[in-house]
């Protein structure tokens, strides 16, 4: 596994537990449509379904703004769409989430942004 990969998952397992401890509920994990996208979680808030993008960084020289561009926004708004329809999920409201996971500093933050992007 490289580093990359070990970073990913270190940032996908604290966001799941912050995301737990605001009570989310762990839905799905990593979920792919073949070569056309992933999305990290899918979590139950409330009576909606959260499609959850994660973004790790070591680095505080790149904005966390650009670590979620339009072309990856689309490719997880593609990915729910075939989620949903393959779970019969029909009548259930979704929203698309970032979770920012900063390993930059001495101490770890986390910032949540709810409905940070719209199909």
């Amino acid at each position: 596994m490289s580093s990359l990969q070990a970073r990913g998952m270190r940032g996908e397992a604290l966001a799941l537990a912050y995301l737990r401890e605001r009570g989310y509920q762990l839905v799905a994990r990593n979920v792919r449509m073949h070569q056309r996208g992933e999305i990290d979680l899918i979590m139950r808030a409330g009576e909606a379904l959260a499609c959850v993008e994660v973004k790790t960084r070591v680095s505080p020289q790149v904005p966390f703004e650009l670590l979620v561009p339009r072309a990856k926004q689309q490719k997880i708004i593609f990915v729910a769409r075939w989620y949903m329809q393959q779970h019969r999920l029909h009548d259930v409201v979704v929203r698309f989430d970032v979770v920012f996971v900063d390993l930059s500093k001495a101490e770890v933050e986390i910032r949540h942004i709810p409905g940070a992007f719209t199909p």
